[in-house]
């Protein structure tokens, strides 16, 4: 299925390539002999600056930047749990004990991992905190220009 896909995806990349018109940045600019509505849907490649680009401002970490889109990622390293079990046929019976085995590590995560589920009998020695003194925060512009070009939303989010 995924070699289909993948030809399927190089194949329509093809086409586009066939058919992409180039666009020059400033299509206002009457001596480009070229309106907006001549773009109308055909593939269109520009090469233009981007304008109008915000300053994020990270108060916290004292930080900021002019970019398209600003990101704090946040993780803890936090305890986690694994379980391990056996089973051994009973001598006498026919039954079957089993027995687990609890382990501990240790390992960064984006999430909060909750060490009040944690099930060994030692699991009183591994807390992690529930609450963070920082949150992830993912900020990216509203509107996105390209000489005279509005961009989407969703291309900004993708940076």
């Amino acid at each position: 299925w995924n070699e289909s896909r993948s030809v399927h995806t190089a194949e329509t990349l093809q086409e586009c390539a066939k058919k992409v018109v180039e666009a020059p940045c400033n299509i206002s600019d009457v001596s480009q002999g070229k309106a907006m509505q001549d773009f109308e849907g055909k593939v269109v490649h520009i090469s233009c600056p981007l304008e109008y680009l915000p300053t994020f401002i990270d108060e916290d970490f004292g930080v900021s930047a002019t970019t398209v889109a600003f990101s704090r990622r946040v993780e803890m390293y936090q305890w986690t749990e694994s379980s391990r079990q056996s089973c051994k046929k009973d001598s006498l019976g026919g039954g079957e004990t089993c027995k687990t085995e609890f382990s501990y590590s240790q390992t960064w995560s984006s999430t909060h991992i909750d060490s009040s589920q944690f099930q060994g009998p030692q699991r009183q020695q591994y807390y992690n905190p529930s609450l963070w003194e920082f949150e992830s925060k993912p900020l990216s512009v509203d509107r996105m220009h390209a000489g005279d070009f509005l961009l989407p939303r969703a291309l900004a989010q993708q940076v």
